[in-house]
């Protein structure tokens, strides 16, 4: 039995027959975040085919490199679709709005998806809207953590769980900026919050806790190709990265794009001067059809009211911290959110204008689009939306405030009274997993 990372993030299972049994969270085709994402090796179509034969596709999460649609859709009918039980149901309404055949993993129990060679998987939904994926096979345990960096109290449990098992075990996680730790600007020089050392740093501290037998990097392989989102790709992180900065007691590092075999851990790997890119014509023709559209939108009062109460839903947030406001650039006007209230300031209120906490730098069609769509967090994953912090303000605060409205896009926060329920259970789910023994199916 096999596996190996396809796409972006993508954990191919396949059999000692080859025969297609699983594959994670695939986006194997196009692009996402607005023309900004494109895949570092896309699979060739001989293997797509074979990929789209899997017997069953796990979706870790709804972001759009995860969960990606346009290539859903090329997948057999045959094909189980799974989820987890997420605290929100948006990815669960999508799928039935749009008549996809699904199944909702139970929470805490093995679910077997291939009964012949004795499959089975488990999922550990998160507070924030993530997922770990464990993997049961005959000759090992796969332990898939995506996105999801999870905190101690899970690690530790799973820590035991692997050690009494008693197989061979294989971590995957994400190692790259995906956010907006590097999108900070302080008179258009960048402020980091994070540099490449403390990637590297967390996931050497990850590999000591869990001791796994090997970390295979994935879930980062994506180059950035818009004109504004390109400056993104010197902070990428690479396997040379990792390589240099690799310290652990017991795992082994190995190159992404590995195959791995489940029996003696033995593996193969595409070298990166095998990796199969895109037209590059074919990649301008899409981002100028983006950008055309973005430069011919106006974004309008209807637009800038749902911006308005998009922000009031966290204004106990922002009247505590960011007292001067915050500022939005849209295209080429300039608006000011202060005090439950938003104006444009484009051309006069000048000291206003000077005095915002931080100001978001955004496409006015991009923004529209999250709005419409209830997805703001997003913006902070394109790479082309920028902050312009004041000086001495502290970017953390700006990184709580996109955690507070991307909980607010799962609607965890819409009140007092939910936002405590969404506490609540988050508690009692974690403690359920925490005492509740995990062991092998």
């Amino acid at each position: 039995m096999f596996i190996e990372t396809v796409g972006h993030a993508g954990i191919f299972l396949t059999d000692k027959e080859n025969h297609p049994i699983l594959i994670t969270d695939p986006w194997l085709v196009g692009s996402t975040y607005w023309r900004s994402w494109w895949l570092q090796n896309y699979p060739e179509q001989i293997k797509l085919e074979e990929i789209y034969k899997s017997e069953s596709i796990y979706i870790t999460h709804e972001h759009p490199d995860h969960f990606h649609p346009p290539t859903l859709k090329k997948f057999s009918k045959n094909s189980n679709l799974i989820i987890p039980d997420l605290p929100n149901k948006e990815l669960e309404n999508y799928l039935k709005n749009n008549k996809f055949k699904f199944d909702v993993i139970k929470k805490n129990y093995w679910k077997v998806i291939n009964l012949k060679n004795n499959i089975s998987i488990f999922s550990i939904p998160l507070w924030n809207d993530d997922s770990i994926l464990l993997i049961n096979t005959p000759g090992a345990i796969i332990i898939n953590l995506n996105d999801s960096k999870p905190p101690k109290l899970i690690l530790k449990k799973l820590k035991k769980f692997i050690k009494n098992s008693n197989k061979k075990s294989i971590l995957l996680s994400s190692y790259s900026p995906a956010s907006i730790v590097n999108s900070f600007r302080y008179n258009n020089e960048v402020l980091s919050i994070k540099s490449k050392n403390d990637y590297i740093i967390y996931l050497n501290n990850l590999c000591n806790i869990l001791e796994t037998d090997i970390f295979m990097p994935f879930a980062s392989q994506a180059i950035f190709y818009r004109n504004d989102s390109k400056w993104a790709n010197e902070f990428k992180v690479t396997y040379e990265d990792l390589l240099s900065g690799w310290n652990t007691n017991k795992t082994k590092l190995i190159p992404c794009y590995s195959k791995i075999s489940l029996d003696d851990l033995n593996y193969t790997f595409i070298p990166e001067d095998k990796f199969i890119t895109k037209n590059k014509y074919l990649i301008e023709k899409k981002i100028d059809e983006q950008m055309f559209k973005e430069l011919n939108y106006k974004f309008d009062n209807n637009d800038l009211n749902l911006l308005l109460n998009k922000i009031n839903k966290i204004s106990f947030f922002t009247k505590l911290f960011f007292r001067k406001g915050i500022g939005f650039k849209i295209d080429n006007k300039e608006y000011l959110y202060l005090n439950n209230n938003i104006v444009d300031i484009s051309t006069e209120n000048t000291l206003l204008k000077k005095n915002n906490d931080f100001l978001i730098e955004v496409p006015g069609l991009v923004l529209k689009d999250v709005l419409n769509t209830n997805h703001f967090g997003d913006l902070g994953i394109t790479m082309f939306t920028f902050i312009h912090s004041r000086k001495g303000l502290d970017p953390r605060l700006v990184y709580l405030f996109f955690i507070l409205i991307s909980l607010d896009d799962y609607g965890h926060i819409k009140s007092i009274s939910k936002a405590f329920k969404w506490l609540i259970k988050q508690i009692y789910n974690y403690s359920k997993f925490y005492y509740k023994p995990l062991k092998l199916p």
